[in-house]
């Protein structure tokens, strides 16, 4: 799987000149590559979870998922304000445009954690679920919910 997260960065990364020139004749495509890429990245996360499932015992069991949302919060904000102050205070921006693959890895870990910190709240919501149906749940909502802040709301 993280194979094929590699390859699909540098997939992104090599045709990515290709796609933002010819957005003007086809004005969603951007938005549709987008979206698809997001699809795919939240998609290997989520067969990686799966995969977790069938070799752990603990996984969505042990008592620590029931606090799980709080910590993952927790790490998620501490890791915005990190990044923000990187790129503040530091020359990340310059090192992020010569070297891409960074920002791909700050993706994937920006995306892993939105997933666990969904499939945390929907495990805490939804105890009835077996674990692969909490997965699919959390997919599915964590790839509406990014399209929405992403595409939708900075229009308001």
């Amino acid at each position: 799987m993280i194979t094929i997260l590699v390859i699909l960065a540098f997939l992104a990364d090599l045709y990515k000149d290709n796609f933002s020139t010819n957005t003007g004749a086809y004005p969603y495509l951007q938005f549709l590559l987008t979206a698809l890429f997001m699809a795919a990245v939240l998609g290997l996360i989520s067969v990686i979870l799966y995969f977790q499932t069938k070799t752990s015992r603990t996984f969505l069991i042990h008592p620590a998922w029931d606090k799980m949302h709080v910590i993952v919060l927790s790490v998620l904000f501490l890791s915005i304000v990190i990044f923000i102050s990187l790129v503040i205070f530091t020359p990340l921006a310059s090192v992020v445009e010569h070297s891409r693959w960074i920002l791909y890895i700050i993706l994937y870990y920006f995306l892993f954690l939105a997933s666990v910190l969904t499939l945390s709240l929907v495990h805490k919501n939804n105890k009835s679920l077996g674990n692969q149906q909490k997965i699919r749940s959390s997919f599915v909502w964590t790839l509406l919910i990014l399209l929405l802040v992403i595409f939708f709301l900075p229009g308001l």
